[in-house]
């Protein structure tokens, strides 16, 4: 691996929606995408001795994201703010600390604002759900770009 793609701290990783580019939250914490094969498949039978046995799924997905984010009174905003976005399948952009990026077609699923309280700032909860599909319904793998 070469020591530029390594990702020695998490600072800062950002992400980008195609259908708001200027949607008024600020990233505190990001957990990037990962990968999820799905439940076992029960392969046991009354021949089985000992133990149940399993096999692998066929496919694949990748993981819901979350996000915890400051924001601004305008992320209420009924049509520039973030209640447009829910559930819109669009291209997202998760933004590396050492620049490389992953696109891939997913939808704003919450945005989950915490009691505000006396000298703490308000930190919105998150989720971006991968979709996999583009707008059209096709399968659509993501696409990860190296740093520069």
């Amino acid at each position: 691996m070469p020591l530029m793609d390594r990702i020695d701290n998490g600072f800062s990783t950002t992400m980008s929606f195609a259908a708001n580019p200027t949607i008024e939250f600020y990233e505190i914490e990001v957990q990037p995408p990962g990968w999820e094969g799905g439940e076992p498949i029960p392969t046991s039978t009354m021949r089985n001795l000992t133990l149940h046995t399993f096999s692998p799924g066929a496919l694949i997905t990748m993981t819901p994201i979350a996000i915890s984010a400051a924001y601004t009174a305008g992320a209420f905003h009924l049509t520039t703010g973030i209640k447009p976005m829910i559930n819109v399948n669009q291209l997202v952009k998760v933004t590396l600390p050492n620049g490389a990026t992953i696109d891939f077609w997913a939808f704003l699923k919450n945005f989950i604002p915490p009691s505000h309280a006396i000298n703490t700032r308000p930190m919105a909860a998150m989720t971006v759900q991968p979709t996999n599909t583009n707008t059209v319904k096709v399968e659509t793998l993501p696409i990860y770009t190296p740093a520069a």
